[in-house]
């Protein structure tokens, strides 16, 4: 029998996202996508996301159990029954119980620039989203930190700083497909029907080739040789920037690359202490322009295999653009004395955590924080704090990474 260790998202408070690492022979696979037109993603094996241009998901799917971070957009989902089916936006998470729902992630404060989030006394504030939930068949559960309901076919719910409510009536439809009714909404969702239809078969082709599926990374790597001219140089990068903006220590990681694939073998500590931003632009996605497959394994030892796969025709380094590694720790080390500040005269030491997103234009766009303790009073300072001392450059897409600090009181 398989047993599971849940691993937490956040810092001594209840996490709002949860991923499961398998513990005995198991695969999880993963993956992110910026639509850049509007597009059609599979996740998994059983569900299939249309996409509008501007959208922004990341996912991890573990034995069938998926998990949909929707960053931004408007993004319309099929879910077949079978194992669990989350997606968190913005606070929010969607529960799928086999349904056919659409999320629209809306910014309520369009302005993002430093000086006007400073101005605005609260970064959370500043930051904050509505998230639209339409359903077309079957139901959803919708949730956040303040409540839940329970949506059927045909109705929307709307989450932000508040419990989750039923929208009513046409005006509370919002923007978007969500506004259409009667047999305009039939039309569309035929309509989005043939478009799932279509990348269903483009991904039953995909994974009929060798190589191509997400979930074969592990097969992919296992039958390559490696290429001494392209593997070292990319090992000693992964090794580096897993040290210095990971935080593992040297030799802790055993890390291997082939022709397009590369494998990083941890022990399940090793693993907790990197996971968070292991494929953000702070860890490892820096080094590559487009997102490569994972897929992430744990055997009997409970040591996890965490393998990523390149394009044949595109493996090369990324090169020209800012380092928000580097950027982060820049970001730290200038914001010391206002934080320091902030904690002058506390009476608790705080673990903070935040995750932080950046436009492509190097502007924060989003700011969620927890604390342990939960709720103590120097968090807002020091989201200021992070936030007046951020200097971010421009960059070729939208970055997100976390800040983890502990803060012992000042005098």
């Amino acid at each position: 029998m398989r047993t599971w260790i849940a691993v937490a998202a956040s810092v001594g408070v209840a996490a709002t996202a949860v991923l499961l690492w398998p513990r005995g022979p198991g695969v999880a696979s993963s993956g992110e996508r910026v639509a850049a037109a509007r597009e059609s993603i599979a996740i998994g094996t059983r569900a299939v996301a249309v996409a509008e241009a501007g959208s922004q998901l990341a996912w991890t799917v573990v034995d069938g159990a998926a998990t949909v971070e929707q960053r931004k957009g408007d993004v319309f989902y099929r879910v077949t029954p079978g194992q669990p089916f989350v997606v968190a936006a913005r606070g929010a998470r969607v529960r799928v119980l086999g349904t056919c729902f659409r999320v629209e992630v809306n910014d309520m404060n369009a302005t993002r620039s430093r000086n006007k989030i400073l101005a605005a006394g609260t970064a959370g504030a500043a930051l904050s989203a509505a998230v639209l939930v339409t359903v077309y068949e079957g139901r959803v559960r919708l949730e956040n930190a303040h409540g839940q309901v329970e949506l059927a076919p045909g109705e929307q719910g709307t989450a932000a700083e508040a419990p989750p409510v039923v929208a009513q009536g046409a005006a509370a439809a919002g923007p978007g497909y969500a506004n259409l009714r009667g047999g305009a909404l039939l039309a569309r969702v035929r309509q989005l029907e043939q478009d799932l239809d279509q990348a269903n078969r483009k991904l039953a082709e995909a994974q009929s080739r060798p190589g191509q599926s997400q979930v074969d990374s592990i097969a992919r790597f296992a039958t390559e040789e490696r290429d001494p001219s392209w593997a070292p140089a990319l090992e000693q990068q992964i090794e580096e920037r897993m040290t210095r903006f990971l935080g593992l220590e040297p030799g802790r990681a055993a890390v291997e690359c082939r022709q397009t694939c590369c494998e990083i073998v941890l022990d399940g500590e090793a693993l907790m202490k990197v996971q968070d931003d292991l494929q953000s632009d702070v860890g490892l996605r820096h080094l590559y322009d487009q997102p490569p497959s994972w897929t992430m394994a744990s055997g009997d030892d409970g040591r996890v295999s965490a393998t990523f796969c390149l394009p044949s025709d595109h493996r090369e380094l990324r090169t020209g653009q800012p380092d928000r590694g580097a950027e982060r720790e820049a970001l730290v080390a200038a914001s010391r004395p206002a934080i320091a500040a902030c904690m002058r005269g506390a009476e608790t030491p705080m673990n903070f955590k935040t995750k932080m997103g950046l436009e492509a234009s190097g502007e924060i766009d989003r700011l969620e924080s927890v604390s342990d303790p939960a709720g103590h009073p120097a968090v807002e300072c020091v989201e200021r704090a992070l936030i007046g001392a951020a200097r971010f450059a421009p960059s070729d897409r939208w970055s997100l990474f976390r800040i983890v600090l502990h803060l012992e009181p000042t005098r």
